[in-house]
C-alpha cells in the first residue's frame, strides 16, 4: 500500500471475531454472543464510534485475525505538502 498515513493496530487475545461478523461489529448496537463475559455492560457502540471518527478523517477501519484474538486496525491518511 503506497497511501501515506498513520496506521494503528491493537491486538487482543480474546475469542476473536468471526470473519462473517467483521463488518457488522462496526454497526451501532451490534454485540457478538458467546465467549463474552457475562458481566459485560457494553451497548454495542464503541466500535461504531471508532468507525465514525476514522471515516470523518478519510480513513478506513477493519479487523484481522490474531489467532488467538483479533487485531483492530485503522488507517488515517495524512496530507503531504507538494
Amino acid at each position: 500500500d503506497t497511501e501515506r498515513g498513520v496506521e494503528l493496530r491493537i491486538a487482543d487475545v480474546g475469542p476473536g471475531i468471526p470473519e462473517a461478523a467483521r463488518d457488522a461489529v462496526f454497526d451501532r448496537f451490534v454485540q457478538l454472543t458467546g465467549g463474552a463475559s457475562p458481566t459485560r455492560t457494553g451497548r454495542g457502540l464503541g466500535l461504531s464510534f471508532c468507525k465514525l471518527a476514522v471515516l470523518a478523517h478519510g480513513g478506513r477501519i477493519w479487523i484481522e485475525d490474531a489467532m488467538p484474538g483479533a487485531v483492530f486496525c485503522m488507517h488515517i491518511p495524512t496530507e503531504v505538502d507538494t
